[in-house]
C-alpha cells in the first residue's frame, strides 16, 4: 500500500512541470501578425496601382508586411493588409509598450482593373476608405 502511494506521488510530483509550463503558455500573449486599419488610399494615374497608407504603433523597421488582399467586384474593392511585429517578443506576459506617436507607413496593391469610381472598403473593419485625389 506505501509502494502505490509513493508510485501515486512520483506521477504527480513528475506531472507538476508540465502543468506549470501549460499555465504559462495559456496565459502568455502570443505576437500574431495582425491587420492595421487603412487610413487611406491614393490610386496612381493608370487607376491600377493603389498606395495604401497605413499608421502603425511601431517604427516601420519593426513590422513586416505578411499578406495583403485584394479583391474586386464591380462596385467595390476590399483591401487587406497583414503585418507582423519583429520587434516583439513571441511570448509575452505583459503588454508591450508603444508610444502615442505613430509611424506612418505605405504598401502598393495592384488592380486587375482600373479603380474608375469603385469603393474601397478595408477587410479588417468593413469601413470605407476615404481616396486621395492625384
Amino acid at each position: 500500500m506505501i509502494a502505490i502511494r509513493h508510485k501515486k506521488l512520483s506521477i504527480v510530483l513528475a506531472l507538476m512541470p508540465l502543468l506549470a509550463i501549460s499555465v504559462l503558455v495559456w496565459t502568455a500573449h502570443i505576437n500574431l501578425p495582425y491587420s492595421p486599419t487603412i487610413l487611406v488610399v491614393k490610386p496612381s494615374a493608370d487607376g491600377l496601382t493603389l498606395t495604401v497608407h497605413l499608421v502603425l504603433g511601431r517604427p516601420t523597421s519593426c513590422e513586416k508586411v505578411t499578406d495583403t488582399a485584394v479583391q474586386e467586384s464591380t462596385s467595390q474593392v476590399l483591401l487587406g493588409v497583414q503585418v507582423y511585429d519583429t520587434c516583439g517578443p513571441l511570448l509575452s506576459w505583459g503588454t508591450v509598450a508603444d508610444t502615442l506617436e505613430g509611424y506612418p507607413f505605405s504598401v502598393n496593391l495592384k488592380l486587375q482593373a482600373p479603380l474608375a469610381g469603385r469603393t474601397l472598403v478595408d477587410q479588417a473593419t468593413g469601413q470605407k476608405i476615404p481616396i486621395l485625389e492625384r
